[in-house]
């Protein structure tokens, strides 16, 4: 059995020193903190509970016994019986019972893992729509910065009769939606960071450093759907079903208490009588239906692990497609980029020295300003679906398990 230790006393200490915090550092805090991962650990530890107790012999009987006198009046130190018995299940009984709950205890442990690694790719969406937000603010600061250029040099060429006030009005109107853009970005942070702090389960006010570098653009082609957590949760199950059978069958078998019994009796020698007691079960119907219960619940499990394994295939193959799909969007705007940039710099240049065409110059600048902010959603989306490609393969799995 694992169990996950993690300081965030450390985190929060190391976090003041260098001032940064990587996304994995995120997936401590949210690991140590998240109330909905906690109370699926306790539940784990709760089924741990039950391993000892199947695996008990059921409690010792201890029994008190006297004779009355033809007159009813009780003499305690004339004719007295004490007696003591242990029931004793079949052998193997109790062990297959503690197997069960153990494999049982196993399946939690799985499902854990599974809620553990679902959180980190609910940490991992937040975060990349965090850098996608500060990025897109910055393309737009980039934007309204040479937009107030243009605004300057469009208002000496009216002034020197070599422009229109046509052309300010034009670049007056991009500084305000300018403007707009990175008023209405700066307003979406608070609620997308007060998301992600939920997930963490610190204050929602709390400040989220985040690093542009954590994107991703690689993945890992080799996977094996069958490490799943959900997958080995169900196997586990199926293995527990077995166990809690043969624990059936085995409690069909006979059971046997064994005891003494000690006599007090008066004028005579007390008496140790040894006692062996045997249950036979005749009754047989409560035992065949639970192992056809058994039998039962193994094979919608496995139905369960069927059905799971084909929807995961499918959005493998599909996610796998997207990921493809935005790889070759970023290369197409990184490439539509560079090449906007150039033209828009053979635009400019000729406006600087005839003043003409500045409505091709604006143009050039807002479909270059398309490209980067495609360029940046393309690239967040990207790193997005390989993080839910790795919770759908278990390896966002960021620290050991001790």
């Amino acid at each position: 059995m694992k169990r996950i230790i993690i300081s965030v006393f450390i985190i929060f200490f190391s976090c003041n020193l260098i001032y940064s915090q990587s996304l994995n550092d995120y997936f401590l805090i949210a690991a140590e903190n998240n109330s909905s991962l906690k109370a699926s650990y306790k539940e784990y530890e709760a089924a741990i509970q039950r391993i000892t107790q199947a695996k008990s012999l059921p409690d010792p009987q201890i029994g008190f016994g006297f004779y009355l006198s033809p007159n009813g009046s009780p003499f305690f130190q004339e004719n007295l019986r004490i007696s003591l018995s242990q029931t004793l299940p079949w052998f193997g009984t109790l062990k297959a019972e503690g197997d069960a709950y153990a494999l049982e205890a196993d399946a939690l442990f799985q499902n854990f893992i599974n809620e553990r690694n679902q959180l980190y790719f609910e940490v991992s969406k937040k975060y990349y729509q965090l850098v996608k937000i500060k990025q897109l603010i910055d393309i737009e600061k980039s934007n309204l910065s040479l937009l107030n250029s243009y605004k300057s040099i469009t208002k000496v060429k009216f002034e020197n009769n070599e422009g229109t006030l046509v052309d300010i009005l034009r670049v007056e109107m991009l500084i305000d939606e300018a403007n707009l853009n990175i008023k209405l970005f700066n307003e979406e942070i608070e609620p997308v960071a007060s998301t992600f702090n939920q997930l963490l389960n610190r204050d929602f006010n709390e400040e989220v450093i985040i690093d542009e570098k954590e994107l991703k653009n690689e993945y890992d082609a080799q996977f094996d759907i069958e490490n799943h957590p959900q997958i080995q949760s169900l196997s586990l199950l199926i293995e527990a079903e077995k166990q809690k059978s043969r624990a059936v069958k085995l409690s069909g078998m006979p059971q046997f208490s064994v005891g003494l019994d000690y006599e007090i009796l008066q004028g005579q020698n007390n008496m140790l009588m040894p006692m062996v007691n045997f249950s036979i079960p005749i009754f047989r119907k409560k035992y065949q239906g639970a192992i056809r219960q058994s039998e039962l619940m193994q094979e919608s499990f496995a139905y369960q692990k069927e059905n799971f394994k084909n929807v995961v295939e499918a959005e493998l193959k599909n996610l796998l497609f997207n990921i493809n799909k935005q790889d070759d969007l970023l290369k197409l705007y990184d490439n539509q980029e560079q090449k906007s940039k150039t033209s828009l710099n053979l635009l400019y240049s000729g406006y600087s020295n005839d003043g003409e065409k500045f409505e091709e110059v604006l143009r050039m600048q807002q479909q270059l300003l398309n490209y980067q902010t495609k360029k940046v959603e393309a690239s967040v989306e990207l790193s997005t679906l390989i993080a839910e490609l790795e919770y759908l393969l278990s390896k966002n799995s960021n620290y050991e398990e001790n």
